[in-house]
């Protein structure tokens, strides 16, 4: 996954690179590399379902093969868990490293709050339609 979302990740600190000029650092690099990782690896979760039935490459659907966004967290929660649980260290961390000269509550209120709420967003999203779905299949199984 992670070879997957490296080019975006690159092109996100390059990016930060070019805008903060002699203001960026390692850290301001490394917060724009695990936020590009981030939006990578969030879309294709969101993705998930219509890539599958689409056909369409999706980077936790070659990784783990299941049929639905459901299925791929009820067996593999615990790894993208980890996955996720890492971006946040690493964006918790390089944040803590940059100087901020205002709004830094506003930007730690978004990257350690928001980042992870709409991660967990997601995850119930799909886990919702599945749900949705299903419930039509069990009323069409007890009518047979």
């Amino acid at each position: 996954m992670d070879f997957a979302a490296d080019a975006t990740a690159l092109m996100l600190a390059d990016v930060s690179d070019y805008i903060l000029k002699d203001k960026a650092t390692a850290c301001t690099r490394n917060l724009f590399y695990a936020l590009g990782k981030w939006i990578y690896l969030t879309d294709a979760l969101d993705d998930y379902d219509k890539d599958v039935k689409s056909g369409a490459y999706n980077v936790f659907h070659r990784a783990f093969k299941e049929k639905s966004g459901k299925e791929l967290l009820e067996k593999h929660g615990n790894d993208a868990d980890y996955i996720f649980n890492s971006l946040f260290y690493d964006i918790r961390e390089n944040a803590a490293g940059i100087r901020f000269y205002f709004n830094r509550d506003l930007t730690d209120n978004v990257l350690l709050r928001g980042l992870p709420a709409k991660t967990k967003e997601i995850k119930n999203k799909l886990i919702a339609a599945a749900d949705k779905k299903c419930k039509g299949c069990k009323k069409t199984k007890q009518n047979v």
